[in-house]
Order: C-alpha cells, then structure tokens, then sequence
C-alpha cells in the first residue's frame, strides 16, 4: 500500500473480527463504533506457540520496500474486549500509515482470545516479549522507537505494558480505556516505581463505559478519565495548566507539559466507546513522531511531524470570575453569570389554551460579563455614566465607541443603534452586558457547552468533558 486510498463503503451491524474480503470497507454500527479501511494483501498472520497449549495469533504489516538499513520503528495495537488483532487491523489505521510513516505495526490476539491478561508475568507480556524479538530480528527494528496503542481492553493492556516496563517503549497511545480504577484512582497509591513515558490519551464524549471495579474512588465516567489523566500526569512531572488548548472541528485536545514527558488528552465529540480512524495518524503526527527512548532509559524528543498549537481563544464560565485569554488566567471585578428565560404566558391566553402553560417556550441561556471584560479581553477602556448604570467603551485604537445603559437591549456603535440578544444588567453595583453579542461583532466565534464559552476565530464544538476542564482551570 503506497497511500491511503478511500473509496465507498457501507454501513453494518454485526462484528468487526471476521475476515471480511480485503476489498470491502466498513463501517461496524455496533458497541464499538468503528470505522474500517481496506486491508492490504501483505497482511500477514501468525501463529507461534509461547504458553504451551496456546495457539498464539498475530497480524503484521511492513512496507515491502524496506531496505536492510531503514531500522524502522514498531508499533503493536491492542484489541478492545471480544475481539481480536484482525479486528483492531481493521478499526484502526496503523496498517495504512505504515508506508507513508515508514514503520512495521503488528496486532497481536489476546491469549485467551478475549481480552488481555495484565500480569507481568503472565502469557500476554511473554507474548508481547516475543513480537519484539521477531520484529527486531525480522524488519531491524529500532529499538528505541517501539510504540504501544490499545483500545478499551487493549487500552488496559497498554496501561499495564506502560507501568511495568515503560523504558521498552518510546509512547503509549491510550484509546477509549477503561483502566483498573484502584490504581490511577487511589492518592495514597506510590508512585516512585513508575518511570515517565510519553502518553497520548483519546477519548470519546459519548462513552458512558466504566470497569466493573468503579470504586470510592471514581463515579462515572467523567471522573474515571480525569483520575486516569492525572495517574499519568503525576508520573510525568506534569503542569497542572496546558501548553496548549484547541478546538478544531468535533476535536478537543489539552497538552499538559511535563518534566519526564508530556501527556495529550484528546476527547472526541459524538463519539462513543471505541477507536477514531485517525486516532494512530493524531497520535503519530502530533506526538510520538518525535519520541525516541534511549539505551539508558532516557527520552528524547525532536519537533514532532505536526505540532500542537494552542488556539487563540478567550475562554469563560459561568460562575467563575477569572478568564483565560490565550492561555493566560486574568480576573474579572465580579463572576460571570448565565440566564435562560422562560416566555410568560398571559393569564387570558393561558386559559384558552391550557397547553401552552405545560412547556414553556424557553430561550438562551445568555452569558453575562461585566465590563471588566472588555477591558481585559477585548483592550476596550471603560468610562461609567450615569454613576455606573451606563458607560461608554472604547477600543484601543479610538476608532470605535460602544454606549450601553442598564436595561436596554440596544447599544450604540459609533452612535449608530445595535440590537444586543438581551439588555444589559446592573447588579451589586456592576453592568453587565451580553458577552455573545460583542463577540461575534468583532468577527469571533462563540463554541458554547454547559455554561462554558470558548471564544475563537474558527468554528468547533465543545464535549462534555472539555467544558468540565476548561472550567477546573478558571477555579
């Protein structure tokens, strides 16, 4: 496979791990929710016998033109639960980056053919073991740049290969989880034994799945991510703030920079428990594209292919008083506050029609600011009138003044008048104004989730967790 060819597909509900023919591409509408690509006719299976009575199954890939000296790096992918290494081929697209990113991928099936075994000495590792020593021995792997990725179960059992001998492998991609909660969940778990590896989260917002082993410690879902997140945080000598923040599209993604490595948490918007398609390209081109673990243990790392940069956005919450303005945290005079209005019904007509009284039509919310806001996000100086019921605003540059009044719905651009979404407020001794209205004149665009604004130059959506998170770092 020379590159990455789609062609048209269709859309199944069944299972991903039977052998469909090479040529066909899928779309599995079923708990995992995975997409499919071609499989390439040089896909090859294994078989080896390393736990006596266990016919261990492997599927592996290289570029046919490799040449005795590429030592190309490796990386293996971990099927989720029930499945199996042809279905974790076909769900995720290491097997159609390998030429283009020069690598060898293998997906190995569970022992039991079910799920994973993590103990460290237990068939699983060997099997693990002995992929290594016949991809070196077979494609000159480099052994410095041997990369680990899993799904669901297979995300346990990149977790597990990551704690116990995380200086074999140069990143670990982590993709839907779950994880075993005692151990990332637990404060008073030590974590002196665990070595930093480069990590790669991915997520999905509609994954309601948690381990069966939830504890005291994590609740639901949201929470089991955030424990797993900072597990690896900590071992990482992780920032608790982000280098980078960025909504493109339905995809959330937080870089948290640390000491020993960074940790990349991407959350998916309307996706549920399984893999993206792009997962491996995301993780590759991003992050471990520029990883490399050398003979002492040590990393290194070089530009990656495509570097995160965080977006230019202003980011604000409801109840918070603090913003973030490109990364940097600023204070506001008084917190931000949301409205939804519900549209009163007149007593006369609410007689004649009893229905409308029974749903209500509802409208907003709306996003309130005081004028301190401006000042910091926009560069607008403020100037009170009316002993702080009206004030006049105006921009850095002097060309635009904007007047508004307590209870108006309308403003003044440059004394022409403007219709604002709802009329400004005068509480506790501050104004306030409609946040969205302002925004959007200055030719912004407002991603909006659960009472968190994300204030940008280019459209996106925003999931559920990503809102929880950006508003833990407006505390």
């Amino acid at each position: 496979m020379s590159k990455v060819k789609l062609v048209p597909g269709r859309s199944i509900t069944g299972d991903a791990n039977i052998t469909h023919p090479k040529g066909d591409i899928l779309n599995v509408k079923a708990f995992y929710e995975q997409d499919s690509h071609i499989i390439p006719d040089e896909l090859k299976e294994v078989h080896v016998s390393i736990t006596e009575g266990v016919d261990n199954v492997w599927f592996e890939y290289a570029p046919t033109d490799l040449s005795d000296g590429e030592n190309p790096p490796l990386i293996i992918s971990f099927h989720g639960g029930g499945q199996s290494g042809y279905g974790q081929c076909y769900a995720t697209s290491w097997v159609l980056l390998a030429d283009k990113y020069r690598f060898v991928t293998v997906f190995p099936t569970a022992s039991n053919g079910r799920g994973w075994n993590i103990d460290p000495e237990g068939p699983d590792f060997r099997l693990v073991d002995e992929i290594i020593r016949q991809m070196t021995e077979r494609y000159h792997i480099d052994t410095g740049r041997i990369f680990i990725q899993g799904m669901s179960s297979g995300n346990m059992m990149t977790t597990a290969l990551s704690r116990n001998c995380p200086i074999c492998f140069a990143g670990a991609g982590m993709s839907a989880g779950p994880d075993s909660v005692d151990l990332v969940a637990d404060p008073n778990f030590d974590l002196s034994p665990f070595s930093p590896i480069p990590v790669y989260q991915s997520r999905g917002e509609r994954d309601t799945m948690c381990p069966v082993t939830v504890t005291q410690y994590v609740s639901d879902r949201y929470e089991l991510n955030k424990a797993d997140r900072e597990f690896w945080m900590a071992i990482n000598g992780c920032d608790f703030f982000p280098s980078a923040i960025r909504i493109q599209g339905r995809n959330n993604l937080m870089v948290f920079p640390g000491k020993g490595a960074d940790v990349y948490f991407r959350d998916v918007k309307y996706r549920g428990h399984g893999q993206t398609i792009d997962d491996a390209e995301q993780m590759w081109r991003q992050y471990f594209s520029a990883c490399r673990r050398n003979e002492d243990g040590s990393l290194t790392f070089k530009e990656p292919l495509e570097p995160v940069k965080g977006d230019e956005a202003i980011i604000l919450a409801d109840g918070c008083q603090n913003i973030l303005i490109n990364g940097e945290k600023a204070a506001l005079d008084a917190p931000v506050y949301e409205i939804t209005e519900v549209m009163e019904i007149p007593p006369a007509l609410a007689e004649r029609n009893p229905e409308l009284t029974k749903n209500p039509y509802r409208y907003g919310p709306f996003t309130y600011v005081p004028l301190s806001f401006m000042e910091k996000a926009f560069g607008f100086t403020v100037e009170k009138t009316y002993d702080g019921h009206g004030a006049v605003l105006t921009s850095s540059c002097g060309k635009l003044k904007i007047e508004v009044a307590d209870g108006n719905v309308a403003c003044t651009y440059n004394d022409v008048l403007r219709n604002m979404e709802r009329q400004a407020e005068y509480k506790d001794g501050v104004l306030f104004i409609p946040v969205k209205d302002f925004a959007e004149a200055f030719g912004k665009t407002v991603i909006y989730h659960d009472g968190v604004l994300y204030i940008t130059d280019h459209a996106g959506e925003m999931t559920n967790d990503f809102a929880k998170m950006l508003k833990a770092l407006l505390q």
